[in-house]
């Protein structure tokens, strides 16, 4: 006869219940997890729409030296005199009205 030592056979008996037991738990614990998952409410997410538009990065350089106060351009609209640097602005503002959408730097 073998006996094992420290375990009685009532302290046998006990173990083999505990771990039917246990045995029998995880389908609830399965339960409690997947309860616990849908308390969290997962939502997937799709991912974001994005509109691609053409976009240019331009960077303008005046001169601002001396040179840019001769009065040397004539206005066709109006006959009018204008130095350089007045010119440059009038055709800038044209310019950058019509890139809407473009990022410009001086």
């Amino acid at each position: 006869m073998v006996t094992h030592v420290g375990v009685s056979h009532g302290g046998f008996r006990r173990a083999h219940a505990v771990f039917q037991e246990m045995a029998a738990t995880p389908p609830d614990a399965f339960l409690w997890l997947l309860l616990l998952i849908a308390a969290a409410r997962p939502v997937f997410v799709e991912p974001p729409v994005t509109h691609e538009m053409p976009v240019r990065d331009l960077l303008l350089a005046i001169d601002l030296s001396q040179s840019m106060s001769e009065r040397d351009f004539i206005d066709s609209a109006t006959g009018e005199r204008l130095d350089r640097l007045s010119a440059v602005k009038r055709v800038v503002a044209d310019f950058i009205a019509k890139r809407k959408s473009d990022r410009i730097g001086f």
